[in-house]
């Protein structure tokens, strides 16, 4: 579908069937023109709506759940708020529905929150805001390297979390549903062992099959929901502990000690202890959101700088102590 001034949509497959995204910006969501639209064009309700900018004063219309987290917010509350959407999601492709994501302005925040969830369906992030981009203008910014971005945008108050966002998706997001997804198989082939029988044996499914024998629908469904539910209930219970690697792996890459706390470098992703690794000292104090380096990366370059006792990341300091900084960086 060609891209709309007043909004985009996109379209992917999740596992209950074609789930429908319509990104726009908050000017637009509390418009009741923009829903008559929806059904105009897409023959569609809108049951759904994700708030990538926090909580905004917007009147939504009546029967619209709405769901709100910015996507600078801390990694914990982000991946809570996307995995309740992420159900709705799911119930919405399989009612045949369409959810609506939309942020201030509809060019960053948004078109995060949207990869976000295709990345939960699958997609690399590169690969999902591309397809954004297709549909929709967005910030170019968000499918570059940090060190292509122009000097005054590097600096910017919103760089940072900007990037930290896109990396969450990159890395936290993407190994969470991995996680999700190898206990919905285990749940899974369980319920295929033995759940399926006893439904076929206690229900009346078992007495309505097509014309190839098969027993109805209805019972995968009701399995298929259940090993939803399961693995993000088990997901989400594990999900507090910083280190979600498995226990043959919680050791440090440098002093090989065995810790349940380890660090992971944002430069080679390598795990280090504590006492192995190093962080800016002003970053935000959730450890989730620090800028942290093994002690490999620290040694071989400047990309943590360091007075007296405290340590200065690259924007930090461009953002707090320009002048300061930049006679670091100088050697001065």
């Amino acid at each position: 579908m060609e891209s709309d001034p007043d909004f985009s949509v996109i379209v992917f497959p999740v596992t209950t069937g074609p789930l429908t995204v319509v990104l726009t910006k908050s000017a637009f969501v509390g418009d009741e023109k923009l829903y008559e639209e929806i059904r105009k064009q897409q023959k569609m309700e809108v049951k759904h709506v994700f708030c990538a900018a926090g909580k905004m004063d917007i009147h939504y219309p009546p029967g619209v759940q709405v769901h709100m987290c910015s996507m600078y917010a801390a990694n914990h509350e982000k991946i809570r708020a996307l995995c309740q959407f992420w159900t709705a999601c799911l119930e919405t492709a399989k009612a045949g529905q369409a959810v609506v994501i939309h942020s201030k302005t509809g060019e960053y925040r948004a078109p995060l929150a949207t990869a976000a969830i295709m990345a939960m369906a699958g997609y690399p992030i590169h690969h999902a805001l591309t397809e954004i981009k297709n549909r929709r203008q967005i910030y170019p910014g968000l499918l570059w390297d940090w060190t292509r971005w122009p000097e005054w945008e590097q600096t910017h108050v919103l760089a940072k979390p900007l990037c930290q966002c896109y990396e969450f998706i990159r890395l936290e997001l993407t190994e969470f549903m991995k996680f999700a997804n190898n206990n919905l198989v285990s749940q899974c082939s369980y319920a295929s062992a033995g759940g399926v029988k006893r439904a076929r044996s206690t229900s009346p499914a078992k007495k309505n099959r097509n014309e190839n024998d098969s027993v109805d629908d209805k019972t995968n469904q009701t399995v298929s929901a259940q090993c939803d539910e399961n693995a993000l209930t088990a997901a989400n219970a594990n999900y507090d502990s910083m280190d979600k690697r498995p226990r043959n792996l919680w050791e440090c890459g440098q002093c090989r000690v065995i810790s349940t706390n380890l660090r992971e470098c944002w430069e080679c992703g390598k795990w280090e202890c504590r006492k192995c690794s190093y962080w800016c000292t002003f970053c935000p104090s959730s450890w989730q959101e620090k800028y942290t380096l093994c002690s490999h990366c620290y040694e071989n370059g400047q990309l943590l700088v360091r007075n007296e006792r405290t340590w200065c990341c690259q924007w930090c300091g461009a953002a707090r102590f320009s002048d300061w900084y930049h006679q670091w960086v100088s050697g001065y």
